[in-house]
């Protein structure tokens, strides 16, 4: 049916992009005036709707309340969300940075060494102490910061560095993470219970844990990460298992390591009373089981990354496709089957 649909829709659509006014009037075949009144009456009906916003040939949208609740930002994602980096024009001197790999050193350049240790290491932090703006052999106004390490001191040149007429944004320096924007997450988060989302906990060197899902913890921790994920956030669950997530900052949904992706500030368990305890238990490890409903799969495992329809026999089945290579089969919105197959 979908297939008829698109082609029927495309047919509708060349049809109204190919309209010659004059052919509605009448001056076309008897064959084509059904096709051309058809179209000529969906152009009329975006004309006229086009008058509430004010726009020519632009219809008004009225979201529903479920609409409207899916674009309203969530409590996780603005949880974060006032933790921004800082234009370098806006920078005070004594500002830190943590520096969380070794490429920082080849990026900025030593001018002073009076500890005898040459370059930077992870670890080091780094303390800000000017801009300046000298004008480049392009012409162009450039953004020397300078910084100080236990007496020595670096520059960093803001070439090939997204800039603004106000400098450098702080969290744009490769090797360094802004500690002002680490201290304000620690002061939001530590001491606060939250539920996880994902079941990659890792300990505190990185190693992989087996973690749960939904499960209740209280932050204990947040520190400087790496560069790919600049958080790092500490928590204990309630019978004393520990583990460690690296975030992002920022409050996308979209990024799967952002706060709204990996914490939930509430019990999901009281949303899902319905559940028996069984399957719940088998969701927080995140398996699924046949009998589950689409619901508790999408709780288990996420969304679906490919969905497709399918016949076995005389039964219409839904496919749901995940990336790790298993694919699940419904029938009436129930689990019926499960096959994994391993990826190319």
């Amino acid at each position: 049916m979908n297939f008829i649909n698109n082609k029927i829709f495309h047919r509708l659509t060349d049809c109204r992009a190919s309209v010659d006014w004059r052919y509605m009037c009448g001056c076309v075949g008897a064959r084509y005036k059904v096709a051309f009144a058809f179209c000529g009456l969906l152009l009329a009906a975006t004309l006229l709707t086009s008058c509430f916003t004010g726009i020519e040939s632009t219809a008004k949208i009225n979201l529903s309340k479920e609409d409207k609740k899916l674009l309203k930002p969530s409590a996780e994602e603005l949880f974060l969300s006032e933790i921004k980096p800082l234009k370098s024009s806006e920078w005070i001197p004594g500002k830190r940075f943590y520096v969380a790999d070794s490429k920082a050193s080849i990026l900025m350049d030593q001018k002073v060494n009076v500890t005898g240790v040459e370059g930077l290491n992870p670890g080091d932090t780094l303390i800000y102490e000017e801009c300046r703006y000298p004008i480049g052999p392009d012409g162009r106004k450039q953004t020397i910061v300078v910084f100080y390490r236990n007496g020595d001191q670096f520059e960093f040149s803001s070439s090939g560095v997204a800039k603004s007429d106000n400098g450098i944004m702080s969290d744009m320096i490769p090797g360094v993470i802004d500690l002002d924007m680490i201290d304000a997450s620690r002061a939001k988060l530590v001491n606060k219970t939250l539920w996880t989302l994902s079941r990659m906990w890792e300990d505190e060197k990185g190693g992989r844990l087996e973690g749960l899902k939904y499960d209740k913890v209280k932050i204990t921790s947040v520190d400087a990460g790496s560069m790919v994920f600049p958080i790092k956030v500490g928590f204990v669950a309630d019978d004393g298992r520990e583990g460690f997530y690296h975030l992002n900052f920022g409050n996308s949904g979209k990024d799967s390591h952002s706060f709204a992706n990996m914490f939930t500030m509430s019990d999901q368990r009281k949303h899902y009373q319905s559940i028996s305890d069984n399957v719940w238990k088998k969701i927080c490890r995140g398996e699924v089981a046949v009998g589950m409903t689409k619901d508790e799969v999408k709780l288990a495992k996420g969304n679906p990354s490919e969905v497709n329809t399918g016949h076995d026999y005389s039964r219409a089945l839904l496919l749901w496709g995940y990336p790790d290579g298993s694919v699940l089969y419904f029938e009436d919105g129930i689990l019926t089957g499960i096959n994994t197959y391993k990826r190319e």
